[in-house]
């Protein structure tokens, strides 16, 4: 069974009495439900990131209706009504070690108004791996000035924990 206790927009997720926890930070907009869209564009930023997300995360989102196409450091190719998911974080380090593409890439990504999903590994509570915590401060502000923006983190314990799947 799935838990959850919300505190504000952080949103903790417990796959199971004994498993590990996943925390959700989102906007509290209602209008963010992603029910017309069907089309996820998985956006690799790292070089080292993996080609294919794993399949047990392309076989949920596929059961679920959803088209997969990806996207090495996107931009505006990226079609208007896609979901952006970004997964470099279970596997690397991205915003301390970003290169000037990277940067572009990321700041166009934040700018598009596309909804932008961040998976991170170890960021919260418990802390595992504390660099890749940055994304949720530069979010957490491009949310408070721009009310329209569409930008959800995730944190996971394990990346390949039951949450992540």
């Amino acid at each position: 069974p799935v838990e959850t206790h919300s505190s504000g927009s952080v949103i903790e997720i417990a796959t199971t009495s004994n498993s590990s926890f996943a925390y959700l930070s989102e906007n509290t907009r209602s209008d963010l439900e992603t029910t017309a869209r069907k089309h996820v564009v998985i956006a690799r930023l790292a070089e080292t990131t993996l080609l294919k997300p794993p399949p047990a995360h392309q076989t949920v989102l596929e059961a679920l209706g959803w088209t997969i196409t990806q996207e090495t450091h996107p931009g505006s190719k990226i079609a208007d009504d896609a979901v952006v998911l970004v997964l470099d974080e279970l596997w690397n380090l991205v915003l301390t070690q970003a290169n000037e593409k990277q940067w572009e890439a990321i700041k166009a990504l934040v700018g598009s108004g596309k909804s932008l999903f961040w998976v991170t590994r170890g960021a919260q509570y418990p802390v595992t791996h504390p660099d890749n915590a940055m994304i949720h401060g530069p979010f957490r502000v491009a949310r408070q000035e721009d009310s329209t923006a569409r930008l959800t983190t995730l944190d996971v314990q394990s990346s390949t924990s039951p949450a992540t799947a």
